[in-house]
């Protein structure tokens, strides 16, 4: 256990991006644990926050197996190798993507209130997790924003494999990670207190941050 609570990783995240406070980035908590820590992150900072709405694909198979990530603006991350083992196909990833690229458009509508997402066009966005195991749903979260137009993109995560960092390092401008073990078993054993973020939990701790 490292840290006691996503707020936690959130204020010993800000601390390593105090260089960004008052600035024009935009913090970007992504789905649904990442929210929480982004929060925190943002209320330190005096930032701007919004979500980056993403889902993990799995294997239909091995539940436990990521074979990968959707994120909104139409991005689908994957691993091809980890595709053809579970048996997905092209024609049922596109069927898949289909379903999923709306749930994620009528996700982000409900966190959002109905509101727009916050414009990222020349700015600096700040995807933060709360934890990274194969880095498929952050890396579609860094393409999200950058589809967004952000000028700049950091990566801000509380724990991630070193494999994951160095996987991300080529798809974020800048990497920034508290706890870098070289395996993740669960992510819950790096928090002492780690409940399940829902939907509604989400929307509130949005509603809860004021810059």
């Amino acid at each position: 256990m490292s840290f006691e609570d996503r707020t936690e990783a959130g204020r010993r995240l800000a601390c390593r991006l105090a260089d960004l406070a008052g600035t024009d980035a935009v913090v970007l908590g992504v789905t649904r644990g990442g929210v929480p820590v982004a929060a925190e992150l943002a209320r330190v900072l005096r930032l701007p926050i919004d979500v980056v709405v993403a889902r993990r694909l799995a294997d239909p198979f091995r539940p436990a197996v990521t074979i990968g990530a959707f994120a909104e603006r139409g991005v689908c991350v994957t691993d091809q190798v980890a595709l053809h083992d579970a048996g997905v196909g092209p024609a049922e990833l596109a069927e898949i993507k289909r379903n999923v690229d709306l749930e994620l458009v009528q996700q982000g509508q409900i966190l959002r209130r109905g509101g727009q997402p916050l414009p990222l066009a020349g700015r600096t966005a700040v995807i933060v997790d709360d934890g990274v195991a194969t880095g498929m749903t952050a890396i579609a979260g860094c393409r999200s924003a950058r589809l967004g137009s952000a000028e700049r993109v950091v990566l801000a995560v509380a724990v991630a494999t070193v494999d994951a960092v160095a996987a991300l390092c080529a798809e974020a401008d800048e990497v920034v990670c508290v706890e870098r073990p070289m395996a993740l078993a669960t992510l819950a054993s790096w928090y002492a207190d780690f409940p399940r973020a829902t939907d509604e939990h989400i929307a509130a701790v949005l509603r809860s941050v004021a810059v």
